[in-house]
């Protein structure tokens, strides 16, 4: 049991987090969550369980879902904070020196993340109503997730669509309903050639910039060098360079709205949204 109450208390609403969020929590969840032993995992489960009776029901001995009574006491409820939670390691006495500055600007529902999630560890389908530009009434879809991602302020999920017979991101804040479907996933994630390929995308200073105010960014960003590469997955291409805030076309975007630009373009064209201007 964690010997002080500070540490405690970051364990309970680290197991209510993963409740929320995941939807259920296991002792080898805490023991990979918490680096604990089997003992304790089990002892902050019991006094998680002790407190909040109502919270969690039993699927197994070692094995918790989120009952639908469960609501937030220990945390807000507010999805950033599942993503503190896997960023710092559950917290500890050091989550008191590091603040995070809040970055999910979706709100998302946390019954739909944790449905989407299960499928993706499951292996399963969902279906699912969704809205985007094209169809903003929303659409009926079944979808075979494989992973969650957090691209800057809003979350994705990576999944094979059933209709569009392609693998394709959905914008978790676009979703109003997902329920699984028992149905395992008719294409590997091995197959998601975007999500396989890693592409380099090689950043450097804004050309347009003076020379003492490249070297101030060849600093900050670039540990001194001319420049930096980047190594992602193909499909996250694009939110990369938006979230860096770089240009793709620096003759028309220009400093101080664009520090960096691309030095690669051609090479990571392909992977850029449809329809991002380019031309020089």
């Amino acid at each position: 049991m964690p010997k002080t109450p500070f540490v405690l208390e970051s364990r309970l609403r680290a197991v209510e987090i993963l409740a929320l969020w995941e939807g259920r929590v296991s002792n080898a969840r805490l023991r990979e969550l918490f680096g604990v032993q089997i003992v304790q995992a089990s002892r902050i489960l019991n006094h998680y369980r002790r407190r909040f009776p109502d919270a969690l029901h039993a699927a197994s001995a070692t094995h918790y879902r989120a009952a639908s009574a469960l609501k937030p006491v220990l945390s807000q409820g507010h999805i950033s904070e599942y993503s503190q939670l896997l960023e710092s390691g559950a917290g500890g006495h050091s989550a008191a020196l590091v603040e995070f500055l809040p970055t999910d600007f979706v709100v998302v529902d946390r019954r739909i993340f944790a449905t989407l999630r299960e499928a993706a560890e499951s292996g399963c389908g969902v279906s699912a109503h969704y809205h985007s530009f094209s169809r903003p009434q929303g659409i009926d879809r079944t979808l075979f997730p494989h992973t969650l991602v957090r691209a800057g302020r809003r979350w994705h999920v990576r999944a094979w669509c059933a209709g569009k017979k392609e693998f394709s991101d959905f914008v978790l804040g676009r979703f109003t309903r997902a329920s699984l479907v028992n149905e395992p996933a008719p294409v590997a994630p091995t197959a998601d050639k975007a999500w396989q390929k890693m592409v380099p995308v090689r950043l450097v200073a804004h050309h347009e910039l003076p020379e003492p105010q490249q070297r101030i960014l060849r600093t900050e960003y670039f540990a001194g060098a001319q420049a930096r590469r980047i190594s992602t997955r193909a499909a996250l291409v694009p939110y990369l360079i938006q979230d860096l805030r770089a240009a793709i076309d620096p003759q028309r975007e220009h400093p101080p709205d664009f520090q960096i630009e691309v030095a690669n373009l051609a090479e990571i064209r392909p992977w850029l949204f449809p329809g991002a201007d380019t031309s020089q």
